[in-house]
């Protein structure tokens, strides 16, 4: 599981890096645990755990870096009291949506290889 983790971490920072489509953050979850996981529940965790960390580094990343201004903006927008509560949001949608994905292509993997088994 940790390297289905570390393979759909590493694949996401470099899409997520090399293009601007958010999108990746559930292509890849869903693609990597049809291709190599049948159990739903380790589907979610993979899928959460590597959208999670990549969406909680990466606010964190522009939360100290040029974007402090920027940040702190949105924050005072938002009316949240620091920049950093929006980071742990971020890190939350990023677990939610890739976690969700993660389980259903874990689903999807799982239904295809049942049904496979009951036609013989």
């Amino acid at each position: 599981m940790l390297i289905g983790i570390l393979l759909c971490l590493l694949l996401l920072a470099v899409l997520h890096l090399t293009t601007s489509f958010w999108g990746w953050i559930l292509i890849v979850p869903f693609a990597y645990t049809v291709v190599r996981e049948h159990r739903v529940g380790r589907g979610l965790a993979i899928g959460a755990a590597s959208g999670g960390l990549l969406w909680l580094g990466m606010a964190l990343y522009l939360l100290m870096g040029d974007a402090a201004l920027v940040t702190d903006r949105v924050a005072a927008m938002a009316g949240v009291e620091t920049p950093a509560v929006l980071a742990a949001v971020t890190g939350v949608i990023g677990l939610l949506g890739a976690g969700l994905s993660g389980g259903a292509g874990a689903a999807v993997r799982s239904a295809l290889t049942h049904r496979r088994r009951s036609r013989r």
